[in-house]
């Protein structure tokens, strides 16, 4: 499979995009849970769109999520000069204005991600946490094309938080994914899109404990294989009170999310932890497979 998805990674735009549209028609049609995670989160999330606008953005979704999935592949495998030509990068005096500060960025879940990690690697070193995949030969080609250039230090998230510490307090940014479902890690509920949703601590933690400026990082695909990614001025939250403070981060999210919804990670079970006594939005088979 990872032979087949390198050769396609090498096909001209129009061929991937007919694999990704093949794979979302697929997924709509044979795979419950991934349709009702799609669904499910675009009726929560954006009430006021008609049945038939949901039916059309889960449609454009799906075909981008799958397009992102299978573009992963050819991001891996651009050299420097592919990348600053095809991805545009923007705001990076925002990381020299820091003044000595730690830096924590906060990266949403836009379908883009890939390629703005990669051409942000070309500009600074950064630390970041991930959970290794269950496929050994794709987790060390992910990990491998990661951190291929300025060194860039994964650490697996179940690890020791100790060295990560050290790291970001000696002026390493550290790279985290704000808006993932955290499950028991420790959290707080905050609205996104109007719906109570389980919010990792990690951030406000990092923020406050380093006296961290944080600094949001987006990516939007705006062409065929063409990305803009930005990093935005610094998020000025009261960190140490971090309901309020991951309240303002997730409306952040949301504000970049309705900039391009069909580019947002929709199939993702965001909202499978619920507050006390909140009835589950989503039905067992979608819980079993996100726990």
């Amino acid at each position: 499979a990872l032979w087949w998805l390198n050769r396609l990674a090498q096909r001209p735009f129009d061929a991937r995009w007919r694999w990704a549209r093949r794979l979302a028609w697929l997924h709509l049609g044979g795979d419950p849970v991934f349709q009702e995670v799609l669904r499910t989160n675009l009726r929560l999330c954006l009430p006021h769109l008609t049945d038939a606008e949901r039916t059309q953005l889960a449609q454009a979704n799906a075909e981008e999520t799958f397009f992102a999935w299978l573009d992963r592949f050819r991001c891996w495998r651009l050299d420097p000069a592919q990348l600053r030509a095809q991805v545009m990068l923007g705001g990076i005096e925002h990381l020299s204005r820091a003044h000595g500060r730690p830096v924590v960025l906060v990266c949403p879940h836009l379908l883009g991600m890939e390629a703005g990690v990669q051409r942000l690697s070309l500009e600074v070193q950064t630390i970041a946490l991930y959970r290794p995949a269950a496929h050994p030969a794709f987790d060390a080609l992910r990990c491998a094309a990661r951190s291929r250039f300025n060194a860039q230090i994964l650490v697996d998230a179940g690890a020791s938080m100790l060295p990560v510490m050290r790291k970001v307090a000696s002026g390493t940014p550290l790279f985290l994914l704000p808006d993932l479902d955290p499950g028991r890690t420790a959290h707080e509920f905050a609205p996104f899109f109007g719906v109570s949703a389980a919010t990792a601590r990690t951030v406000a933690w990092c923020a406050a404990r380093f006296d961290a400026t944080v600094v949001p990082f987006t990516v939007l695909r705006v062409g065929a294989d063409r990305f803009h990614a930005t990093l935005h001025a610094p998020l000025a939250a009261a960190w140490h009170d971090a309901p309020a403070a991951l309240a303002q981060l997730n409306a952040f999210i949301e504000a970049q999310v309705r900039r391009a919804p069909a580019q947002y990670w929709w199939a993702h079970a965001r909202f499978a932890t619920r507050p006390p006594g909140a009835a589950a939005v989503y039905s067992a088979a979608v819980l079993k497979q996100a726990a």
